[in-house]
């Protein structure tokens, strides 16, 4: 709608909702992302307390072909061979 246009009678607010309702659902998939983040996080440091506890810096599954690598600065890389992609998402060379 040009700025020397009126609106249509009752369309007043329907872009401005619009809007709203798109800046809440951005909100709201933020607040997913977050949690996420976190649940990845504890998810890490539990695996990564467990392979310390058993003097592991290396795993590999060979039946699921899942490689488990702490790398340095206590990093952990976790890659599915095979069409997945590591835990930073990057494309898995080793294919």
């Amino acid at each position: 709608m040009s700025a020397g246009t009126a609106p249509l009678p009752g369309m007043e607010n329907q872009a401005h909702e619009d809007v709203r309702d798109a800046a809440l659902s951005l909100f709201g998939i933020r607040d997913e992302k977050k949690e996420l983040k976190k649940r990845e996080t504890d998810a890490e440091g539990k695996l990564l307390s467990i392979m310390e506890e058993n003097s592991l810096r290396y795993f590999y599954d060979p039946e699921r072909k899942l490689l488990v690598e702490i790398e340095e600065k206590e990093k952990i890389k976790v890659t599915i061979k095979g069409g997945g992609k590591k835990k930073d998402e990057e494309e898995d060379d080793d294919e």
